[in-house]
């Protein structure tokens, strides 16, 4: 962060150097008063700066809270547009909204899911055994299904069939 040349250090300039001293820079020669018209513009434009950014952060905010109040109303008509004209339609975006995109799949991709689905509904089988606990009403588990183990002092060191 810059920091503002300080009344101290103006002060010091002016009771040590003259206003017509001068002083040798790189690019040129400057006075004492040159050098502290410079320096006060300098922090006038990082005041000017702070300002500036502070305004812009509450302008922020306020649009950010508008945002919030439209975000809503702005998916209502999205939601309706695509209803009207379809999700892929060229309307959609004269409204502002982009169409969505059709998902393309290969016949690579479309031929592996299937043995994938093929391969997983061979695994599974109906659970017929009435004391297992996934026999509502014939839904599907994977194989192998286990029964419960009965609980009881006859089997030591365990519980609910879980060893402890």
């Amino acid at each position: 962060m810059v920091q503002p040349v300080d009344p101290v250090r103006r002060t010091g300039s002016l009771a040590y150097y003259q206003p017509t001293d001068p002083f040798l820079m790189s690019d040129g020669t400057y006075t004492r008063d040159q050098l502290i018209a410079r320096f006060q513009a300098f922090v006038a434009a990082v005041e000017q700066t702070k300002s500036d950014y502070q305004i812009w952060r509450t302008d922020v905010a306020g649009e950010l809270a508008l945002l919030s109040q439209v975000k809503p109303l702005r998916a209502g008509v999205r939601g309706i547009v695509q209803a009207r004209f379809g999700k892929q339609g060229p309307q959609v975006l004269q409204f502002g909204f982009t169409p969505v995109k059709i998902a393309v799949r290969t016949a690579a991709s479309k031929a592996l899911a299937a043995e994938k689905a093929d391969f997983a509904g061979s695994r599974r089988r109906r659970c017929r055994a009435s004391s297992c606990p996934r026999s509502r009403s014939g839904s599907l588990v994977r194989v192998p299904c286990r029964q419960r183990q009965p609980r009881g002092p006859d089997r030591p060191g365990t519980w609910a069939g879980r060893p402890m």
